[in-house]
């Protein structure tokens, strides 16, 4: 599953309820509720927000509890800015195993999709193959 955007935040929701996707990646998505609750401007639109949604999670954690691999790429913060290299680092030193953020180009970023795409195929058919 795929998206971009707000498109990225359904796409962990879904993942998250369907139970049977073998992979979640996101591009120039909203990193955090928490981040938009801080921002004092933000260019999200109002679906963006959910009341009382901190209470039960936030969208890394969401991301840590997929049982598949999740790539998150290029993550936005709720003020619309890019995270920084650092803030990635220190938030996937804690994450699980399966779950990836970083930042990048578009030929990275079609790198980790199809990568992400090829692992997940090779899971279903319990195939090896390239």
């Amino acid at each position: 599953v795929t998206g971009h955007g707000l498109g990225g935040v359904v796409a962990l929701h879904a993942a998250a309820m369907a139970g049977w996707v073998t992979g979640v990646a996101t591009w120039d998505c909203l990193w955090s509720y928490l981040s938009l609750a801080g921002a004092e401007r933000y260019p999200w639109p109002a679906d963006a927000f959910l009341p009382g949604i901190l209470k039960y999670y936030d969208l890394p954690e969401l991301a840590g509890s997929l049982s598949c691999p999740v790539r998150i790429l290029n993550p936005i913060a709720g003020n619309g800015d890019r995270l920084g290299d650092k803030e990635l680092l220190r938030w996937t030193a804690g994450a699980s195993a399966g779950v990836r953020a970083l930042n990048c180009d578009a030929d990275a970023m079609a790198r980790e999709i199809r990568n992400l795409a090829r692992s997940g195929r090779a899971r279903d058919y319990g195939a090896n193959e390239n």
